[in-house]
């Protein structure tokens, strides 16, 4: 699957980091790390972080990370796009 594949490029490149920087990856480490050891997890609240700032530094004012999908969807509608592939690619993923 897509989110298989996604994942595995991701563990790649949490191997790669943590090689350059010169640690020991373990297979029983964070994919998704704060460290290049992946030893903590990614905090959820840095994602949404790193996107605030990024907002700020491009003079974008209330503009939320969440926004992104319905804006997506939106702009597949406004192209013709059928409802059902819009509605899918503007899912957000709840956590369970």
């Amino acid at each position: 699957s897509d989110t298989m594949a996604a994942l595995a490029r991701q563990l790649e490149r949490a191997k790669d980091c943590a090689l350059e920087c010169q640690f020991e990856f373990d297979n029983n480490r964070f994919v998704f790390s704060s460290t290049p050891d992946g030893a903590q997890p990614l905090h959820p609240g840095s994602i949404t972080t790193g996107f605030r700032r990024l907002c700020d530094k491009a003079g974008l004012k209330g503009v939320r990370l969440h926004d992104l999908p319905h804006l997506q969807a939106t702009q597949l509608l406004a192209t013709g796009c059928r409802c059902v592939q819009s509605a899918a690619a503007s899912a957000t993923p709840t956590p369970g």
